[in-house]
């Protein structure tokens, strides 16, 4: 591909790019789809057309680093080598066939009957947090709304006291902050695997109960014994799936809940219109997933080598599609910077696309839905006084702290 003289170069770790990524996403993709980044030594994507091609080529674009060469894979490499538990496939990491067999085995516990039974469960934790803060007249909606309603539901699936959220919580930002940033250091992939340590031990606990007979009516119980075409989880299978569900079955709810109540505050039409007319609150939960999508970006590696219209890219190369860009393609959304709840399709991708379509993206959608329809009568006259600063990894996206007068 000829270069392109006064195309922007992709620089993720400009201050300006944490609090608004999507400045410098426009900048670049309005001249070419994917560029080549050389600090990064991976190929970076920003157009919708291009991540979904990808997303749907899995066998030249694999979910797996294992055959994969550079810098980021080098790191990611290297991190797995030093996790307690290794190089294991899950649902995320895993390229068919393999990950077929995974995702049979797991998907039972995000069945719709298993989702809707969480519903009551859902509502009941969100009306205590909210009648605490009534009462309080005030709520930080990061700390006291968006993190421990989805930790207390994940705890509630896998059959563990609800009250050790808070250890949970900490695991799950400790672990998920040592997988998911470009360049860790060895200070948070340490606290990372202590955590996982951590993880480990509890729940293996757990798994000896159950596997003694003492409880068999959760997701936990369900798994140890979840059987598909003479296949079942191993124990490592089973803990990493733990560790998954308890990472991404969190902390993308909770950093969209943030981010959606931040873009909401921040534009007062839509915020009226939500209020004002029956609106369709599934449109509105896709509509805040499109436009501050809590993951920004996923990791693919390139199998064997590929041309891409006109980009050639090398066996081994890694490829970041930066979803928050593709769901900013003007190409494909109209108006892609404002929020428009009664747009005609949404198909954004901040479930991803393909075979690995988020699994517990009903789970998501069910418990955002409930929780934005109860918070937001109580916060739509607010306003933030001072700018919300926003934190995030190299793949995900959330605000530090919003407060909020009830």
């Amino acid at each position: 591909m000829d270069d392109q003289i006064n195309t922007p170069i992709f620089n993720p770790f400009l201050p300006s790019y944490k609090q608004n990524p999507y400045l410098q996403f426009s900048k670049i993709r309005d001249a070419e789809p994917m560029q080549y980044s050389e600090a990064l030594q991976a190929w970076v994507v920003f157009d919708y057309k291009f991540s979904k091609e990808i997303l749907l080529n899995n066998k030249v674009f694999s979910s797996s680093v294992q055959s994969a060469s550079g810098q980021i894979a080098d790191l990611v490499k290297n991190q797995q080598m030093q996790s307690p538990i290794g190089f294991i496939e899950t649902v995320i990491n895993s390229d068919e066939p393999t990950h077929t067999r995974l995702r049979s085995l797991v998907h039972r516990a995000f069945l719709p009957k298993k989702i809707e039974l969480l519903e009551e469960y859902v509502e009941v934790t969100v009306d205590e947090i909210l009648q605490n803060a009534i009462n309080n007249n005030q709520i930080e909606i990061m700390n006291d709304f968006a993190q421990p309603v989805p930790i207390k539901v994940i705890a509630k699936m896998l059959g563990v006291p609800g009250e050790d959220y808070k250890i949970f919580k900490v695991w799950s930002d400790n672990i998920i902050q040592a997988a998911t940033n470009i360049l860790p250091n060895q200070e948070i992939i340490e606290r990372g695997n202590q955590s996982i340590l951590e993880l480990i031990d509890y729940f293996n606990k757990q798994i000896k109960i159950r596997k003694n007979g003492s409880v068999t009516s959760d997701i936990l119980s369900e798994l140890i014994t979840a059987e598909e075409d003479g296949s079942i989880l191993s124990d490592k299978e089973l803990i990493a799936f733990i560790i998954l569900l308890l990472v991404a079955g969190n902390e993308t709810t909770t950093n969209f809940v943030g981010n959606g109540i931040a873009s909401l505050i921040s534009d007062n039409n839509a915020m009226d219109f939500i209020m004002s007319k029956e609106t369709n609150m599934a449109n509105v939960i896709e509509e805040l997933f499109r436009i501050n999508s809590p993951v920004i970006g996923v990791a693919r590696f390139a199998s064997t080598p590929h041309l891409l219209h006109d980009y050639k890219i090398g066996k081994g190369d890694a490829v970041l599609i930066m979803i928050g860009a593709a769901n900013h393609d003007p190409l494909v959304f109209q108006n892609p910077d404002k929020i428009i709840f009664n747009r005609k399709s949404n198909n954004h991708l901040s479930f991803g696309h393909g075979i690995h379509y988020c699994l517990g993206a009903s789970l998501a959608r069910m418990e955002s839905t409930i929780m934005l329809k109860k918070i937001l009568p109580l916060i739509k006259n607010s306003s933030q006084k001072h700018e919300i600063i926003f934190d995030s990894t190299f793949f995900l996206r959330w605000p530090k702290k919003i407060d909020i007068a009830i």
